[in-house]
């Protein structure tokens, strides 16, 4: 097993928090795993290019595995060809009015929270972190799996899939969050949004098949989407 892992992560506080809570878990494994920070610039848009400067140092070998925020991920691919998410760590609260609970608590600023409100429309992935490594690297992916979250990765899964059929459809303002029910089944919820946010769309569905009920959810938003608009233009004197 790799006892020294290079960690590539965006240079700004958020990512950083994250990275070290990965350090500090690899760092607790029995043999325990060492690392060291590659930082990649941050973003100054969420269409910069941050994201590609950490996995192209991911494929030239600057780094081992890239710490990613999942909600800023592209829907389609969802990863550079040549890598994978090797892990999905345990997802945070999601729960937020300007900033993420779980971001909060990653900065050591819980005490600033003063209500936590109910998840109703966050955007897809928040919370959650992937771990990226290259495919062909077998002896990282085996330490970095270590760290997966079985729960999370369904979940992920899920609203992932519901963000690409999405986004199959257009560039429409959605949001959506998967929950796991006491018996294992998953609970997705997404919303469509008009752009001045003059209405919205909900369907919410429950199944066992992440990917299946990612793309259920992500149909049944466009037909009603459909349905609305025609309903209506023929209202429409």
């Amino acid at each position: 097993m790799r006892t020294h892992l290079h960690i590539g992560v965006q240079d700004e506080p958020l990512a950083l928090a994250k990275a070290e809570r990965v350090r500090g878990t690899l760092a607790k494994l029995r043999p325990p795993v060492t690392t060291t920070l590659v930082l990649a610039p941050a973003r100054t848009s969420r269409t910069g290019t941050s994201v590609n400067a950490i996995e192209q140092a991911l494929l030239d070998g600057r780094c081992d595995v890239a710490v990613r925020h999942v909600k800023d991920m592209p829907a389609v691919p969802l990863v550079h060809q040549g890598t994978v998410v090797a892990a999905y760590p345990r997802r945070g609260d999601v729960g937020a009015l300007i900033l993420a609970s779980h971001a909060l608590d990653l900065l050591d600023q819980e005490h600033r929270i003063s209500e936590v409100l109910p998840v109703e429309r966050p955007p897809l992935g928040a919370a959650a972190t992937a771990l990226q490594c290259r495919n062909d690297d077998e002896e990282t992916i085996a330490v970095v799996g270590l760290l997966d979250d079985t729960r999370t990765r369904r979940e992920i899964e899920a609203e992932r899939m519901l963000r690409c059929v999405l986004r199959a459809g257009g560039h429409v303002p959605s949001a959506g969050f998967c929950t796991t029910r006491p018996n294992g089944q998953l609970s997705l919820r997404g919303v469509l949004f008009q752009a001045d946010g003059g209405w919205f769309i909900v369907s919410h569905q429950r199944g066992t098949n992440s990917m299946d009920l990612g793309i259920a959810v992500g149909f049944e938003l466009f037909s009603s989407r459909f349905h609305h608009l025609f309903a209506a233009r023929a209202a429409q004197p």
